[in-house]
Order: C-alpha cells, then sequence, then structure tokens
C-alpha cells in the first residue's frame, strides 16, 4: 500500500486454508439447505451498540465447493457443519484470518407473546438473530412501539409507506435504526444533524431497540 507523502506499507499473511469433503447426515443437511440463502437480523445488542450501525445481518451460504461447509456473510464467519442446528469454527490460520471465529447454533426462544421461535446464535459472542421471513411490516396506525422487557423490534417498509417522511419522538435509553434495501444503515438516533424525521426507503427495514418502559411514537408528516 502506498501513501501520498506518508510512505508505503507491507503486509503478508496466510489468507486460506485447504478443506475436505466434510460427509453430515441427510437430516442435517435438509435442515441446512432450507436456511441456505436466508439472512438473518440481530435483536440482542443495547440500543448504543455499534452493531447496529456496522452490519446487523447475517446471510447463510451453503458452499458449492466443499460439502458440509456454510458461511455466514456479515460476520466472515466459515464453519463446518456438525449437527440439524450447530456449525463449528474451523479454521487454525494465524493472525487476523483465524481470529474472531464463531460457531452458529440455532434455538427455539420464546417470544414476548409466548410463542417459541427459532434463533441463530453466534456462540461465541452471544449474539441472537431472528430470520427475515418473521419481521413484520411496519403499521403506522399503530404509532406507538412500547417495551415491557429490553429487546429489538424489527419492521419491514411496505411499499404504501415507502418514500413516506416519517417524525419519530423516542423517550430516554432507546434508539431506532434504519436500513434501506442493502441493508445500510440510512438512519440513526445517533447520526449528526438528522433530527427526528426520517424517510423511509423501499424495501428498507426500521429496527427500535429499547430498555424496558421505553416507548418510540412514530407518525407520518
Amino acid at each position: 500500500l502506498n501513501y501520498a507523502e506518508i510512505g508505503s506499507s507491507k503486509m503478508s499473511c496466510m489468507f486460506a486454508e485447504k478443506v475436505s469433503d466434510h460427509k453430515v447426515s441427510f437430516a442435517a443437511m435438509k435442515a441446512w439447505k432450507e436456511r441456505d440463502g436466508k439472512k438473518y437480523y440481530l435483536t440482542s445488542e443495547k440500543y448504543s451498540s455499534a452493531f447496529w450501525n456496522l452490519n446487523p445481518v447475517i446471510k447463510l451460504k451453503l458452499s458449492t465447493q466443499a460439502e458440509g461447509y456454510v458461511n455466514a456473510s456479515g460476520r466472515m464467519t466459515t464453519t463446518k457443519i456438525t449437527g440439524e442446528n450447530e456449525a463449528k469454527a474451523f479454521v487454525t490460520l494465524t493472525g487476523g484470518v483465524g481470529r474472531d471465529l464463531n460457531d452458529i447454533s440455532f434455538k427455539k426462544q420464546a417470544e414476548n407473546d409466548g410463542e417459541a421461535k427459532e434463533k441463530l446464535i453466534l456462540e461465541n459472542i452471544g449474539l441472537q438473530y431472528m430470520e427475515e421471513s418473521e419481521i413484520p411490516d411496519l403499521d403506522l396506525s399503530q404509532n406507538k412501539i412500547k417495551f415491557s422487557q429490553r429487546g429489538a423490534k424489527w419492521y419491514k417498509v411496505t411499499p404504501q409507506l415507502a418514500k413516506n417522511r416519517v417524525v419519530l419522538k423516542p423517550s430516554e435509553h432507546m434508539a431506532t435504526y434504519i436500513y434501506n434495501q442493502y441493508d445500510e444503515c440510512i438512519y440513526s438516533t445517533y447520526m449528526k444533524n438528522l433530527g427526528n424525521e426520517a424517510i423511509l426507503p423501499e424495501n428498507g427495514k426500521i429496527v427500535v431497540i429499547g430498555e424496558a418502559g421505553s416507548q418510540l411514537e412514530l407518525s407520518k408528516k
């Protein structure tokens, strides 16, 4: 790398590890094929966490070159399938490539409504994610989003609401993030000079994270 008026920098590291096909059971492959290509959205971090700004989305992709491996894009993690609901990190390389490895598991957990839903969990750091199909549409007729306990609530921007300007009136101890169709954060409670108004993007999503007792009032302008 060359930097004008500063000089240059060189770096060398191992970047790939050879693997062989990893045979897994029919039941395990069936379970992971059903998840192949699906996206999962973060639900477990505090409202002020930097994870919400960076990339709160994981997309699972089964390897087409080596059987029995699955990649979690967004976390730069490739794992070896070990069961219907488990995949283990296996990289042994030194340096940054072999750092921050995460095992993946799927577990059913009860939601606020009492219904048990499957969560993707990055075991090594405790992050939890929900599957995209479980995200409800945003409904502005219910203009208050309330939290009886700490959590995160995701919503899809419908075609009817896209391009509408909304006004956000949050209580304390909470934050709102809005993402475009590419899952890029375009609005955040912490972004400077954006105030309490935002335009809802086409095919976008909004997540509201809060502590128990917090609430967000959301209305069209």
